[in-house]
């Protein structure tokens, strides 16, 4: 599950499919057998991967991360965060 984590964080559509295709592929194997306890950690691995992927997939990167790397919001990003958009930051 790790390993997949800086493919969900990209600002990169190709990492991002990536990264769902690995957390649904793990969630596959482990639905069964001697690691199966793990198989809800993955599903809970795939379900965040989408909710980044939308954001990449709409906007092309992640619109909460503009203010420290220095980017301008579009108005579309702005409207997506004063609307509660995900962040991520769990607050």
């Amino acid at each position: 599950m790790w390993y997949y984590l800086p493919f969900e964080h990209s600002e990169s559509l190709p990492y991002q499919e990536l990264a769902m295709a690995r957390f649904a592929e793990s969630a596959w194997e482990l639905r069964q057998g001697e690691w199966k306890e793990y198989h809800d950690l993955m599903k809970q691995g795939m379900e965040f991967s989408w909710r980044h992927y939308v954001i990449i997939a709409k906007y092309g990167r992640f619109p909460h991360r503009n203010k420290i790397l220095g980017r301008e919001d579009t108005k579309e990003e702005k409207k997506f965060l004063s609307e509660g958009g995900d962040t991520f930051s769990g607050l």
